[in-house]
């Protein structure tokens, strides 16, 4: 279900484009440090014991310390802190590929778990950058969020600001624009997830966070 909201975010979002023949390593040479811009910054909390996903601030920083070209691909490594819902920010290193066609997986590692991006390298409006999906933590306690990370000349000021105050996102009246999604029906194709059937969106709300509540017609 995230992935499909995620997709119609996409569609509804500025016009993009995928960089081809694009010299990636390169471009994160000159610009190694990304962020959150503050629109994309709500991501959803959830876990498999109680799924009832709850709206939380999502500021994540990367700091690309190597870039290199091989096989037609750009690999790269890092380092990523996030602040997901608290000043304390949680430290993993990257490891992470651009193909050439500009898709993108990246590693997240830490001393416990390894988490996984995936997504575009994209320019938007003439800045090239990150279109990603996160999947991040454990069945206690998961994230989702999907998110352009956009360069920065210096992470500085904007890990001060994380340290000082958990990350805010939008309101609801972004969001207003998709309340035509409740009543309709959406086939899905996913045999190594829940297989092949139908949903319905049975209703759209906004209550601090982007919430669906809908039933399966298989």
């Amino acid at each position: 279900m995230h992935a499909i909201i995620a997709i119609l975010l996409i569609l509804a979002g500025p016009q993009i484009t995928v960089a081809q023949s694009t010299d990636y390593t390169s471009i994160l040479q000159a610009n190694p440090y990304y962020y959150v811009p503050q629109v994309n910054t709500l991501a959803f909390q959830s876990s498999l014991i109680s799924f009832g996903p709850l709206p939380v601030g999502d500021q994540t920083l990367w700091n690309f310390t190597s870039a290199y070209t091989s096989n037609n691909s750009t690999y790269f490594t890092g380092t990523a802190t996030g602040y997901i819902n608290t000043t304390n920010g949680s430290t993993s290193s990257i490891s992470g590929t651009i193909n050439s066609s500009g898709n993108v997986y990246i590693n997240f590692i830490s001393s416990s778990e390894t988490n996984v991006g995936v997504g575009q390298f994209v320019n938007v409006g003439g800045v090239n950058q990150f279109l990603m999906q996160t999947h991040s933590g454990s069945a206690a306690s998961y994230v989702n969020h999907w998110s352009y990370m956009a360069p920065t000349n210096s992470l500085n000021q904007i890990t001060l600001q994380s340290e000082s105050s958990v990350a805010t996102y939008p309101t609801n009246s972004i969001w207003n624009e998709y309340s035509w999604l409740a009543g309709t029906d959406w086939r899905y194709n996913a045999p190594a997830l829940q297989g092949v059937g139908l949903f319905t969106i049975a209703s759209y709300s906004y209550n601090n966070g982007l919430k669906f509540l809908y039933r399966y017609l298989i």
